[in-house]
């Protein structure tokens, strides 16, 4: 795909909160759609871990673990218990935070996630807190 912009550096399926399943299959025609590109899989964390472990044996560069808001809602220790989990089995797996832009990404190490300008000018994050996160050396 020699006309893919150089500044583009993946894309992400639909992400279907709440539906591994619907997410899963986005994720296949993305693929069969645009061919040679390079596609970001998004692991529900309503999904089981024996399907996030089939992503990771797929050797992806990221991962992007999705249907973490609604967690959210519950309050962040949801969070905290299911990103405990899958960083306690997959520490050495690159993982994108879809969606999060609060304290935990400084709590986990996360390889890379958008966070809105906004939310560094408003000084709610630091950029020096973050920035330096964005790769796993």
């Amino acid at each position: 795909m020699s006309n893919l912009n150089i500044r583009i550096i993946g894309f992400f399926p639909l992400d279907v909160i709440g539906d591994p399943e619907a997410t899963k299959e986005n994720y296949a025609k993305l693929k069969t759609m645009v061919p040679g590109a390079n596609l970001i899989p998004v692991f529900q964390v309503s999904d089981s871990l024996k399907s996030l472990e089939m992503l990771v044996d797929e050797e992806h560069e990221v991962i992007a673990l999705g249907g973490l808001i609604p967690l959210m809602k519950k309050g962040l220790n949801h969070c905290r218990a299911t990103l405990d989990r899958i960083f306690n089995i997959y520490s050495n797996v690159n993982f994108h935070f879809l969606g999060g832009a609060n304290e935990l990404l400084l709590e986990y190490p996360f390889f890379q996630v958008i966070v809105p300008p906004i939310l560094i000018a408003e000084g709610i994050l630091r950029s020096e807190n973050y920035i330096c996160r964005t790769a796993k050396g």
